[in-house]
C-alpha cells in the first residue's frame, strides 16, 4: 500500500513541478517578450514567440459565435 502511495505522491509531484514550470514560463515571457517578439533557443530548431490564440486548440473556432465560442 505504501508502495503505491508512494508512487501516487510521486506523479503528482511531478505534475505539480510540470504546472508549477509552465507557469513561470508563460509569467516571464508575457513580462518580458512584446507580441510577436521571437528569441531562438537552439537553431533551426526551438525558438520561443509570444502569440495570443483566441481559440481552442490551433484557433479552432476561434471565430465563431453562438455556443461554438464556448467550447474554443
Amino acid at each position: 500500500m505504501s508502495s503505491s502511495l508512494s508512487k501516487k505522491t510521486a506523479y503528482l509531484l511531478i505534475a505539480l513541478v510540470g504546472i508549477a514550470l509552465d507557469q513561470l514560463t508563460k509569467w516571464e515571457i508575457l513580462a518580458h517578450f512584446q507580441e510577436g517578439e521571437r528569441l531562438n533557443i537552439i537553431p533551426s530548431f526551438f525558438d520561443l514567440t509570444l502569440a495570443y490564440n483566441p481559440g481552442a486548440a490551433f484557433s479552432f473556432l476561434a471565430d465563431q459565435g453562438g455556443w461554438q465560442k464556448f467550447f474554443s
